[in-house]
């Protein structure tokens, strides 16, 4: 099982979330972000980007394998802790 990461950059659309601010007693909108990272296998990794692209509805502009050796063993520290599910990392 070969892990793998991925930057994803998209084109900004004007697509908004809601989200409770931490400790908040209100909910607040915030514009979802063009930017994202995925860790996993390649089969985890296409199929995160698949459902993030058909959920957000956000246009792929660039992806790039991401290669910093210390936050892939991070990443990778964390993924096992999941129980090897795949990362999908805001950044």
């Amino acid at each position: 099982m070969k892990l793998e990461c991925v930057s994803y950059y998209f084109y900004p659309n004007g697509v908004y979330e809601t989200y409770a601010p931490l400790g908040a007693d209100y909910v607040d909108i915030k514009a979802v972000e063009p930017f994202v990272r995925i860790f996993g296998t390649k089969e985890q990794i296409d199929e995160a980007f698949n459902k993030y692209v058909q959920e957000t509805g956000l246009a792929l502009d660039e992806a790039y394998d991401f290669e910093i050796e210390d936050k892939l063993k991070e990443y990778e520290k964390i993924y096992k802790e999941r129980n090897c599910k795949p990362l999908i990392i805001r950044i």
